[in-house]
């Protein structure tokens, strides 16, 4: 993730999802934003829960409200998150 304005994070946040859920028990887990702008052109997508509720417990917590944006870039109808 850069968060820069500029490049979409979209992918790269999912990515960190499916590392939570291959490699990390994620109850009581943290994934966190430093201040920054993550621009989102396309809906943030669940790791596959097939074999339970990954994300149970999981917090996704930015630096500061005021320096920390998810940008939504996607389409005017879309979602921004699917968990």
């Amino acid at each position: 993730m850069k968060g820069d304005g500029i490049t979409d994070d979209a992918p790269a946040i999912t990515a960190a999802l499916y590392t939570f859920r291959d490699i990390y028990n994620i109850r009581n887990s943290v994934l966190y934003f430093p201040a920054g702008t993550y621009r989102l052109g396309s809906t943030i997508l669940n790791a596959d829960r097939t074999e339970g509720d990954f994300y149970s417990g999981l917090a996704i917590v930015g630096e500061d409200p005021s320096n920390t944006i998810l940008l939504w870039d996607g389409p005017a109808d879309g979602t921004m998150f699917r968990l």
